[in-house]
């Protein structure tokens, strides 16, 4: 199933102004969500979190080791470990994921919001992973 990754109007501009810190992103599984680009709190994007058990912990989990790196003189990438849950005692299933910032400074922020192409179920004993593009990792940003 093919990925579609969303990023909300404020993204960059957070990203930028270093309101969003990298240690502060949160990957979040849901089983719907309305994505509406000018939505700039957690509170306000409409969706229905997976529940917690068989693996999943409400409000998700933070990235790992993420980074900023600076391709070209005109790049940047934003990566991250790959995230992974494992199902535990039943199924974990989310057709969408949502990103966003528990940074202090601001809130809880949405920054990206993934499309994963339908319901995706890891079954007891299996893994749920979001696989980060090897090239451009989370997010890239690119000088226009």
């Amino acid at each position: 199933m093919a990925v579609t990754v969303y990023t909300y109007n404020h993204t960059a501009s957070m990203i930028g102004m270093g309101h969003v810190p990298l240690d502060s992103w949160v990957v979040m599984l849901c089983t719907s969500l309305t994505f509406n680009a000018t939505h700039t709190s957690l509170i306000s994007v409409v969706r229905t979190e997976v529940a917690s058990g068989t693996g999943y912990v409400t409000n998700g989990q933070y990235l790992n080791n993420p980074t900023a790196t600076i391709v070209t003189t005109d790049d940047a990438v934003i990566d991250a470990d790959d995230v992974v849950w494992t199902a535990v005692g039943g199924s974990i299933s989310a057709s969408h994921a949502l990103i966003y910032s528990t940074s202090g400074f601001v809130g809880d922020v949405p920054l990206f919001a993934l499309d994963l192409g339908g319901m995706v179920t890891a079954t007891s004993g299996n893994n749920l992973s979001i696989n980060w593009d090897v090239t451009n990792g989370i997010f890239k940003l690119s000088k226009v």
